[in-house]
């Protein structure tokens, strides 16, 4: 398991109340085509397939391993079609990518920082030229978006690097443009069990593929955090703390971020400060 975490950095989502949480906000209503691009153990499969049996689910997993184990799980649930694929590079997922998507629903617990060898970053650079390719969180979340229908969700758990750090600036466009966001929650990374990122917390985003750029820009939604303990997650805690964002107006700050600052004196600072850090370090 450690030599897996550091090669392909599978951390398995354990904690009930995440996956009660993540699985609620897919608001699924049984009979839809789901994507998982990183299934792991099935952790986000198990939930979904005991309460809708009539939905069916493509499970891609990477590690031969984890995908042999997953074809014996699931041999006998016709409603499960499990394939080891590369999610970021596989060729027919690109074809059902540029066709419009195929996928009504996804919900991953992508990797964090995934190795890959020098001829595989060569390729995800060229293949998603401009996006940040050293990180493999932000290329699964462009890549699902890209994969699911029109009015299709995204529910993912992820480092909350993406919501202001300048090399993603680039999927913060995209998700702002092509997504219309539900909601994004915010919490200590140590929430999650046996993990806990030094350089980040985690997040979780909710989203829905938008019809046009114009819809996206008309949405607003909103940014939770300070919840005290993951039980929290999903309930509305008197002192948690509701943020509203606008898409249109993140879309026309310099670099897109989406600040989680209440004091609106120091957001406006820093959207008009002509000099960021990159400029001087």
């Amino acid at each position: 398991m450690i030599q897996e975490q550091r090669i392909y950095q599978a951390y398995y989502t354990k904690s009930e109340p995440i996956l009660n949480y993540m699985i609620d906000l897919l608001a699924l209503k049984g009979n839809e085509y789901i994507l998982e691009p990183c299934a792991g153990d099935g952790v986000f499969i198990d939930p979904i397939i005991s309460t809708n049996s009539k939905v069916k689910i493509d499970a891609f997993e990477l590690n031969t391993e984890t995908f042999r184990n997953l074809l014996v799980k699931y041999a006998s649930n016709a409603s499960v079609n499990v394939k080891q694929i590369d999610t970021l590079l596989d060729i027919d997922l690109t074809f059902q990518c540029s066709m419009g998507g195929k996928y009504d629903a996804v919900i991953a617990n992508p990797p964090y920082g995934a190795w890959r060898t020098t001829e595989e970053r060569k390729q995800l650079k060229k293949r998603y030229n401009g996006f940040y390719a050293k990180e493999s969180y932000s290329l699964f979340l462009y890549r699902c978006i890209e994969a699911l229908k029109i009015g299709g969700k995204l529910v993912f758990i992820i480092p909350d690097t993406y919501l202001n750090l300048h090399r993603y600036t680039d999927i913060r466009k995209y998700i702002l443009t092509h997504t219309k966001i539900k909601e994004i929650a915010l919490f200590p990374s140590s929430y999650f069990p046996d993990v806990n990122f030094g350089y980040a917390n985690l997040s979780i985003i909710a989203l829905e593929k938008s019809q046009s750029v114009k819809k996206a820009m008309n949405n607003s939604f909103q940014m939770i955090k300070r919840f005290k303990n993951v039980e929290e997650l999903g309930k509305n805690a008197n002192h948690l703390s509701y943020i509203t964002l606008n898409q249109k107006k993140l879309l026309s700050t310099n670099d897109f971020a989406f600040l989680s600052n209440h004091n609106p004196k120091i957001s406006y600072c820093i959207e008009q400060s002509p000099l960021v850090i990159c400029a001087i370090a």
